[in-house]
């Protein structure tokens, strides 16, 4: 993974932690506050680590002897994987639930594919296989709570 697919991951999880902590906000029900601080705290630690690996000597090295085209820094944009728009935020506390969740299935995904690349950094690869076993493990839970 390149420093700059890493930094977009980086931005999307940022982005990721400021949508559970604005829905914070607007959330009524106290299970679905737990639940949003819950995960805005463990999407913070997560943001660290990433940001450890970004700041790393590897990634620095790799930085200072590639130069990417503009035509590739423009396909890095980040496309956000969970955007909760005001009306989200005033419905029920299913609907917003159900929102964030969209959104965790769609980190999967991307880390899935960032997982799939064959010359990925070992520490990076470590700290995506880890958050994926937390987000499956969240979902997990939030399934047998459905099945009720």
């Amino acid at each position: 993974m390149s420093s700059e697919q890493l930094q977009s991951l980086i931005d999307n999880n940022q982005h990721i932690e400021h949508q559970y902590r604005h829905a914070l906000q607007f959330a009524t029900h106290k299970g679905l506050k737990k639940f949003l601080l819950s995960q805005a705290l463990q999407r913070s630690a997560f943001l660290i680590e990433l940001q450890d690996q970004l700041n790393s000597s590897s990634y620095k090295f790799e930085q200072s002897k590639s130069s990417v085209s503009t035509t590739t820094k423009n396909n890095l944009t980040p496309v956000y994987w969970m955007n909760i728009d005001k009306q989200t935020l005033f419905s029920s506390s299913e609907v917003i639930l159900e929102s964030f969740l969209k959104g965790e299935h769609n980190s999967l995904v991307e880390y899935t594919k960032h997982l799939s690349e064959k010359n990925s950094n070992k520490m990076l690869q470590k700290i995506l296989e880890n958050q994926k076993v937390i987000i499956n493990e969240m979902l997990e839970k939030v399934r047998k709570l459905d099945d009720l």
